[in-house]
């Protein structure tokens, strides 16, 4: 798969997060546990470098694993994990156990 296409798939997750999810919140998922706000903006920055206009000189391309991670989180939100949940233990490995109340 060509760089511009697992861009427009990582612009297509994050863009549908953001509709209902806080920017930061998004940032938190890709961060490993790490919550300081130095931490966040800087994760938050380097995604939105990735949603710039394809004409703007400073966009940067999505990479492989940020399509595979943006991809696992659309999966375990269809599946009906609630996002906002998602942690990680002190090893990097993911915590989410709760469902999202069926509406």
């Amino acid at each position: 798969m060509d760089a511009e296409k697992k861009t427009e798939i990582f612009a297509r997750i994050i863009n549908g997060f953001r509709e209902e999810h806080p920017s930061f919140e998004v940032s938190r998922w890709f961060a490993l546990g790490e919550d300081d706000q130095a931490s966040l903006r800087q994760i938050t920055t380097s995604i939105n470098r990735k949603l710039y206009d394809p004409s703007r000189s400073d966009r940067r391309h999505a990479t492989t694993a940020d399509a595979a991670v943006a991809s696992m989180l659309e999966f375990l939100n269809s599946e009906g994990y609630d996002l906002s949940t998602l942690q990680y233990d002190e090893n990097g490995a993911l915590k989410l156990k709760k469902r999202r109340k069926k509406k």
